[in-house]
């Protein structure tokens, strides 16, 4: 029992301490191409918007990767269940989009 514990314990402060990728002005001017005008700000509104409303069901750190194709086609359904809005689901899957077309370190 108390090895399950130090296990879980253990699990859980690997999944928590994830960390969620921060946008730079480089992810502004690649995802410029993509969506002219967007700024820092919007980038980080996305994330921000991506914490509040999916961070508790989904993990977003640098090893994530979904492709473009799969984030428009799962994005209305996640909005959905979400509650959220079209602006925050527009501002998260910008967010995402751009994000997960930056080069991997």
């Amino acid at each position: 029992m108390k090895k399950n514990l130090v296990l879980i314990s253990t699990i859980l402060m690997v999944a928590c301490s994830a960390k969620i990728i921060m946008p730079s002005q480089a992810d502004v001017e690649r995802a410029n191409v993509k969506f002219p005008g967007i700024s820092l700000s919007d980038l980080n509104e996305g994330k921000i918007k991506f914490e509040q409303n999916c961070g508790s069901c989904h993990s977003l750190n640098e090893s994530y990767h979904e492709s473009e194709k799969g984030l428009r086609r799962i994005m209305p359904e996640m909005a959905q269940k979400a509650k959220i809005d079209a602006k925050a689901e527009d501002q998260i899957l910008k967010y995402l989009i751009t994000m997960n077309s930056a080069p991997k370190k």
